[in-house]
């Protein structure tokens, strides 16, 4: 299981030149991990797309169709005081080790 942030995952959905390694990755591992407003944000882009004229009202109808199939499985992170203070600890306990890296201030 993957934690997939909407910028990772939107190409799955929308044509970009990521998208052909993201769907291999997606089609490796499908249990996905997601934050609580990720469908709220693909649809954000997909109707930022649509305005723009990128994609019609039509297909974006069936992109929304598979955003809901694809998330309907997905784990939904929503506790997010725990989520950030189990994130942090991983940072701290992973912390960067190559030479110039060092704590983000």
């Amino acid at each position: 299981m993957k934690f997939w942030d909407t910028s990772a995952i939107g190409p799955l959905f929308f044509d970009e030149e990521s998208s052909p390694a993201v769907t291999a990755l997606w089609q490796a591992d499908r249990k996905l991990a997601i934050w609580l407003l990720t469908d709220v944000e693909l649809c954000s882009a997909l109707q930022r797309r649509v305005r723009a004229g990128q994609v019609s009202a039509r297909d974006a109808s069936q992109v929304v169709t598979s955003i809901d199939r694809t998330l309907a499985t997905a784990v939904v992170v929503t506790d997010h005081a725990q989520a950030r203070a189990h994130a942090r600890g991983l940072l701290i306990k992973h912390a960067p080790t190559s030479e110039g890296a060092g704590p983000a201030v």
